[in-house]
């Protein structure tokens, strides 16, 4: 129970880093159209799918 919730918090803390990244790239002038969102979503689907993953066979 406790490795997916570990899991799960350094993939946010993988995604915060990113995050501060491309703002900071921003900041610098770069057009950066919707990347954030994009990076978000596609963090969030493969949480889903490993969870998905983790359980199905169980259910």
């Amino acid at each position: 129970m406790l490795f997916p919730k570990f899991r799960r918090s350094y993939l946010r803390q993988q995604w915060e880093g990113e995050r501060r990244s491309t703002s900071n790239w921003r900041r610098v002038g770069g057009d950066n159209s919707g990347a954030e969102l994009k990076m978000l979503a596609r963090f969030n689907n493969q949480l889903v799918a490993e969870e998905a993953r983790a359980i199905g066979p169980a259910v």
